[in-house]
């Protein structure tokens, strides 16, 4: 009887380099609020004393970590290493970075939409703060009088003034969330749209703007009485009808 031949082949194991270690612990440290912002990190003899590791590749790591944003270097009497409050600037420039190295499609965008912002309307009906429905309150207002105005008067310009209002509603949702990574996806997302927003003026009718405030008012209403599963509906239907709309762009070439 013949012995049928292996063909599958393992990857070799890779093991991370001394610096990924020790910059990706002090980040979960970091991210996690285990380590707070304006806390003295021990001095850089002391880290690689701590990780046992060389003083190269503390420096390194904590070079990596001062890159985005997450620790700072203060000089003088009472200087040190310090955290600082995470950005999500830098970190959402390693993000473009990495997904505009490969092609992504409008399914992907929207799959990404579908699987993030109702999950994050949940979390934000359970634990959205008085301050942040004042936001969302003061954004669906303007939001209402950008509208009303291009109902009025269409023009480009009044268009790209709603943008900003549309784009800010979902990242306030995000961040009522206080889930740091939910807030720079989403920032992301709100990015990636914002870059095609003006394409939907070409195709831009009174109902589309009036279905906009109707749904995020809508979505703000579930979460003002923090009603998490309806909060992740209304955000879900939302989602799915400006896929759609998106989807009618594509196929005229105006999308990505």
């Amino acid at each position: 009887m013949a012995v049928k031949e292996f063909s599958f082949r393992f990857e070799p194991v890779r093991t991370l380099r001394l610096t990924d270690v020790v910059r990706q612990e002090l980040t979960q440290r970091i991210l996690s609020g285990e380590l707070t912002a304006g806390e003295r990190l021990p001095d850089e003899r002391e880290l690689a004393s701590q990780f046992n590791v060389s003083l190269i590749v503390v420096k390194q790591s904590l070079s990596a970590l001062e890159a985005l944003g997450l620790i700072t270097k203060k000089t003088g009497r009472n200087g040190g290493l310090f955290v600082r409050q995470p950005e999500i600037g830098p970190l959402k420039i390693l993000l473009q970075g990495y997904l505009g190295s490969r092609k992504f499609t409008r399914e992907h965008f929207q799959e990404l939409r579908t699987i993030i912002e109702p999950e994050a309307a949940r979390l934000a009906a359970l634990r959205i703060r008085d301050d942040s429905i004042g936001k969302l309150e003061n954004n669906l207002a303007r939001l209402e009088q950008a509208e009303k105005a291009m109902r009025e008067r269409p023009s480009h310009d009044k268009y790209a003034e709603m943008q900003p209002c549309i784009s800010d509603f979902h990242r306030l949702v995000a961040e009522a969330t206080q889930n740091p990574l939910i807030i720079l996806v989403t920032d992301y997302l709100m990015d990636v749209l914002s870059t095609i927003a003006l394409s939907f003026y070409v195709d831009y009718t009174a109902g589309t703007g009036k279905r906009i405030v109707t749904e995020h008012r809508e979505i703000l209403n579930v979460l003002k009485s923090h009603d998490a599963d309806s909060a992740e509906r209304r955000m879900l239907k939302h989602v799915l009808w400006a896929g759609k709309e998106l989807g009618v762009l594509e196929k005229k070439g105006h999308l990505l």
